[in-house]
């Protein structure tokens, strides 16, 4: 279920209640409808007495929330705060737990442990993303970039010394990369 960009106040607006957040979630959880983890079962039963719907295998009557296994697991803050955090931390320009826990009307401490989970999240789902395949890696500049009439501190050297010199690199499984100059 890819949202489109939207500012925040219309991703609010979307997103408002446990309900639409519930829904999406049960969406982009189960894309081709319920399957129950342990038994693949696509029959269930809903329980409403709780403030979230828990799904109940009518094969093996095990209970699955659409929260289980999740950073919200656990948590009761409600799930349109979450989305919020989740949308105001994944923008480029980034937000500090202070300032989330203004936006979102959270207490500071609510705010950091939201802030902290959705970050370890993010860097989890980009490390997985490790690629696979031959690529080429130029010379590149980490950090700021060198003021003009300055020498570049900040390049890598060995790329210098040897004008159009490269490292082609394939990444292993473990993550590691072998390097070689290319040719």
């Amino acid at each position: 279920m890819p949202v489109e960009a939207d500012t925040y106040a219309q991703f609010c607006q979307r997103f408002s209640s446990d309900a639409a957040c519930a829904h999406a979630l049960f969406a982009l959880r189960w894309p081709e409808g319920f399957r129950c983890p342990a038994c693949r079962c696509s029959r269930f039963s809903l329980i409403r007495t709780r403030r979230l719907p828990l799904y109940q295998c009518a094969s093996c009557r095990r209970q699955t929330s659409i929260i289980s296994g999740t950073i919200m697991e656990g948590s009761r803050t409600p799930l349109p705060r979450w989305f919020q955090a989740m949308f105001l931390l994944s923008q480029s320009c980034g937000i500090s737990a202070l300032r989330l826990a203004d936006i979102i009307t959270v207490t500071y401490k609510t705010a950091w442990h939201m802030a902290h989970k959705i970050r370890f999240a993010l860097q989890s789902a980009e490390a997985s993303d490790l690629i696979d395949a031959d690529f080429r890696l130029d010379a590149f500049y980490y950090g700021s970039p060198p003021l003009s009439g300055r020498p570049a501190a900040a390049i890598d050297r060995r790329l210098l010394e040897r004008p159009g010199a490269a490292r082609s690199c394939r990444s292993s499984s473990t993550g590691a990369f072998a390097c070689r100059p290319s040719f």
